[in-house]
Parts: structure tokens; C-alpha cells; sequence
């Protein structure tokens, strides 16, 4: 696989390692999306080329709450509005350059 990556890069002749952005991805989600939670679609990803992008994925838990991890590789803050099917709406902040997790309460009503 061309783009596959590892979670930790080993440098034996160095007798070094780095973790890779795809270790702290998989930080986020085992701590924060519960066994079992599905996957919702989503939309409003963005990949520019050259490792600039800014990707979404949002799930929802057995409770009714819901999981939103954002990747914001971009030089800049984006101010974020998740939009769900019922019409709720939640908005914040995701830095620049930051894996960004919101945990959501059941949907009211």
C-alpha cells in the first residue's frame, strides 16, 4: 500500500521513534467513540493536496448522544457549524493544525 502508514516510525540505526498523526487518530477514537457507536454520514471534508485538509466523521452512541472528530491540518482556525438531520445545530472553534473531539448530548425533543 503506497499510503499506508504506521502508528510509530522506528529508527533503529538511530535507536529513536516518532509517533505518527495516525497515532494520536487512533487515540481519539478509541477514547472517545464507544464500541458499537455507527458511523453517520458526513459531509464538508476538504483535501487540498500536500497534507492541507480538514476532515469530519461524526457518530452516534446507543444513548443518543453523538461523537464529532475533526482533523484541521490547515495554517488557520475554522469556525465548524455541525448541522444534523433533526435541525440541531452545534458550533465551535477547531484550531489550527488540532485533532478536535466534541462529545454531543442526545438530540432535545
Amino acid at each position: 500500500c503506497s499510503t499506508c502508514r504506521g502508528l510509530v516510525v522506528v529508527d533503529t540505526s538511530a535507536g529513536t521513534y516518532s509517533k505518527t498523526l495516525d497515532y494520536y487518530l487512533m487515540g481519539q477514537f478509541s477514547r472517545f467513540v464507544p464500541r458499537g457507536a455507527t458511523a453517520l454520514a458526513t459531509t464538508g471534508s476538504q483535501d487540498d493536496g500536500g497534507g492541507q485538509k480538514f476532515e469530519a466523521i461524526s457518530f452516534l452512541e446507543g444513548d443518543g448522544s453523538r461523537t464529532v472528530v475533526v482533523q484541521n491540518n490547515f495554517a488557520n482556525e475554522v469556525f465548524l457549524t455541525v448541522a444534523f438531520k433533526g435541525g440541531e445545530t452545534w458550533s465551535g472553534t477547531v484550531y489550527k493544525e488540532s485533532l478536535t473531539t466534541w462529545q454531543l448530548p442526545p438530540a432535545s425533543g
